[in-house]
């Protein structure tokens, strides 16, 4: 694995598109293992110094911070994971569009999707499943 001091270029887009591979490769899961996303890493083109932002990202984050340590590689699991989500998430309030009107209360037909693209749904789908990951490892349940 390469030194971890390269960060990739657009985590977002890194992101969306790990995340979109691990799924289509392995199906959904709340955490992929190292071999998972080595592969996945790999199999995209991405430069192995990325790897370890993907293993944050994919990770709970006590698993990626012993794999870390029992490497004696100096990792701050948890800041990178907060940077990863917040790039991840940057932008969803504004894609959202969310109205200010009040709902009446017998009207529960979701509003559609059509004011997000794929994109920006996987990504927020991502970022919300590694958040959940993140409050859970800090709730430690």
């Amino acid at each position: 694995m390469g030194h971890c001091s390269i960060e990739p270029t657009n985590k977002r887009e890194f992101g969306v598109s790990v995340y979109a591979y691990l799924r289509e490769q392995y199906g959904e899961k709340d955490h992929y293992s190292v071999p998972e996303i080595e592969k996945a890493v790999r199999s995209l083109g991405y430069p192995e110094a990325w790897e370890c932002w993907a293993l944050v990202a994919f990770m709970l984050p006590a698993n990626a911070g012993e794999y870390f340590r029992s490497r004696e590689i100096p990792m701050d699991v948890l800041s990178m994971k907060r940077a990863f989500i917040r790039e991840m998430t940057e932008g969803e309030r504004d894609t959202l569009r969310l109205s200010r009107q009040r709902i009446p209360d017998n009207d529960l037909t979701p509003a559609p999707l059509t004011q997000m693209n794929l994109v920006n749904l996987i990504a927020f789908y991502a970022g919300y499943r590694i958040g959940v990951g993140l409050m859970m490892e800090m709730l430690g349940e």
